[in-house]
C-alpha cells in the first residue's frame, strides 16, 4: 500500500499508488489508527527533527537525505489530511489487516487437520499390527482418508480464490450482488449454469460459487439485481430456495418491494462476518476477477 506524490503549477497533493513503495504512516511513524491530533503532533515533531536548519554543521549528502525526509514528512502530512484519500487508503490497510488474521485462522485449521490426519493414520497402524484391522476395514479406512483429503483440498482451493478476490480489491468499484441459494446435496447448480441462468436479466460481473447450496450473483446494474432477485426461482426440477438482494455498502438483504439505490462500497464495520464476506466477494470480484 502506497502513495505517490503529484505536483501542478499551484499545489501539492498526496494520491494512492501502487508504484512508490512509501507508506504515509511509516513516513510520519504512527500506526494507521492514528487520530488527526496524532498526526499532527506527530508532523511537527519530524519537521523540526529533519528541518535544514536544525541541521547546518550535517554533511552536504545528509543535509540532501533530511531535505528528502522533511519534504516526504510535509507530502505524508498533505496525504492523510485529505479525509476523502485518508479514508480509501484506511479501507486498504483494514482489508489488508483482515486478510492477515484470516490466514492466520486458517494456517491453525490446516495444522489441526494434519494433526487430525496423523493421528488417524497411527490409529489404523496400531489396529493393523494388533491384528485388529481386516483388510475390507483398511480399505474402508484408507477411502475414507483421502475422501476427507479431497475434501479438505477442495475448501483450501476456495479459500485461496476468495482471498484472491479479496486481494485484488485496491479502489472501490460498485457491483450489485444478489445471494442465492439452494440445497447443498443439488449438484445441478454451478457458476457456469448460474451464469446461464441469472444472464437474462442484465450483465453479469461475477458469479461465486462460495460453497455448496450458496453463491453470490454479481449484476453491472442495481434495476438487473432487483428483477433478477424479485423473479428468479430455478427450474422446476431444480429449484432456488432464496434468491435476495444484498446492499452493496453492508452486504445486507435489500427489501424486495423497493427499487434499491446505488451506495457506496465501503465496508460497514459493524456487519457481521457472512455479510461483510458476501459484499466483498461481489465487489472484488468486480474489480476483474472472470468465471469460468
Amino acid at each position: 500500500l502506497y502513495f505517490r506524490s503529484h505536483t501542478n503549477s499551484e499545489t501539492a497533493r498526496a494520491t494512492i499508488s501502487m508504484d512508490d513503495d512509501i507508506c504515509p504512516y511509516e513516513v510520519l511513524e504512527l500506526e494507521f489508527t492514528a487520530t488527526e491530533e496524532e498526526i499532527k503532533k506527530a508532523k511537527r515533531t519530524l519537521s523540526r527533527k529533519y528541518h535544514p536548519d536544525k541541521n547546518r554543521s550535517a554533511s552536504e549528502s545528509e543535509k540532501t537525505r533530511l531535505r528528502l525526509k522533511f519534504d516526504l514528512i510535509a507530502k505524508a502530512t498533505a496525504f492523510l489530511n485529505d479525509p476523502s484519500e485518508k479514508a480509501k487508503y484506511d479501507n486498504i490497510l483494514k482489508a489488508r489487516h483482515a486478510t492477515k488474521i484470516r490466514h492466520a485462522k486458517q494456517d491453525i485449521e490446516r495444522q489441526a487437520a494434519r494433526d487430525d490426519l496423523e493421528a488417524r493414520e497411527r490409529q489404523s497402524q496400531r489396529a493393523r499390527a494388533a491384528g485388529v484391522s481386516t483388510a475390507a476395514q483398511r480399505e474402508a479406512t484408507l477411502q475414507r482418508l483421502r475422501a476427507e483429503a479431497a475434501e479438505r483440498m477442495e475448501q483450501e482451493q476456495l479459500r485461496q480464490k476468495n482471498d484472491e478476490l479479496r486481494r485484488r480489491h485496491a479502489h472501490d468499484q460498485q457491483s450489485y450482488p444478489v445471494k442465492v441459494k439452494w440445497s447443498s446435496k443439488d449438484l445441478y447448480y454451478t457458476e457456469e449454469t448460474l451464469r446461464n441462468l441469472f444472464t437474462k436479466y442484465g450483465v453479469l460481473e461475477a458469479v461465486i460459487v462460495s460453497k455448496p447450496g450458496k453463491a453470490i450473483v454479481s449484476f453491472h446494474r442495481a434495476s438487473d439485481a432487483h428483477q433478477a432477485a424479485l423473479h428468479e426461482r430455478g427450474t422446476g426440477e431444480h429449484p432456488l430456495k432464496k434468491v435476495e438482494m444484498l446492499s452493496p455498502a453492508t452486504g445486507e438483504p435489500e427489501p424486495k418491494h423497493a427499487k434499491p439505490e446505488p451506495e457506496s462500497t465501503e465496508i460497514n464495520n459493524s456487519m457481521d462476518l457472512d455479510a461483510m464476506e458476501a459484499m466483498l466477494m461481489a465487489n472484488l470480484a468486480a474489480g476483474g476477477a472472470v468465471t469460468k
